[in-house]
């Protein structure tokens, strides 16, 4: 451990640094969407597997995923097509990926005794697609990013950020 001219432990005073970082980590939603659609022809939603991606999410991340999307669809009255083509089809591909956040310990100078601590964390990312049924082109994309922390506040972050994602869907032209 390191300690500062006074005694007490950086460490100490990085990690609640750290956790105030992380603890206020906010999602970071981003949409956009094809300006050319009439958004207003769409009843019926269905579904293209996740399974294309490089790396299926697990199980339950895919169960939660879409359970949220749906009910997020249904109250805004889409239907499920439930075996009829659907008026456009709903993608969606998960990733986490490592970061780092660089913190220098000390006074604000690189003296003797002074170090730089590197932080780590996991960022996931969400990226919902619409896909116009007709012309197989995507009309509407809805990206989230955030901390993950364990799978218990994975399954709170997940349906807020797609509820968050979906108050702007369908856009207002």
């Amino acid at each position: 451990m390191v300690y500062d001219s006074v005694g007490r432990m950086k460490g100490v005073m990085s990690l609640a640094l750290a956790l105030m970082l992380f603890g206020c980590a906010t999602v970071s939603v981003q949409t956009n969407y094809d300006r050319n659609i009439d958004f207003g022809r769409y009843r019926t939603f269905g579904w293209i597997g996740a399974h294309d991606q490089p790396k299926p999410p697990p199980e339950w991340v895919d169960k939660l995923v879409r359970t949220a999307l749906e009910q997020e669809l249904l109250k805004k009255g889409y239907q499920k097509a439930n075996g009829r083509e659907p008026d456009f089809s709903v993608a969606y591909h998960a990733a986490v990926e490592e970061k780092a956040v660089w913190q220098l310990l000390g006074p604000g100078t690189l003296m003797p005794g002074e170090c730089v601590r590197r932080f780590t964390y996991l960022e996931g990312t969400l990226l919902i697609e619409f896909v116009d049924s007709r012309s197989n082109q995507a009309v509407w994309r809805g990206c989230a990013s955030d901390v993950v922390g364990d799978r218990e506040r994975a399954q709170r972050q997940i349906p807020a950020a797609i509820k968050q994602m979906l108050e702007r869907f369908p856009p207002k032209q």
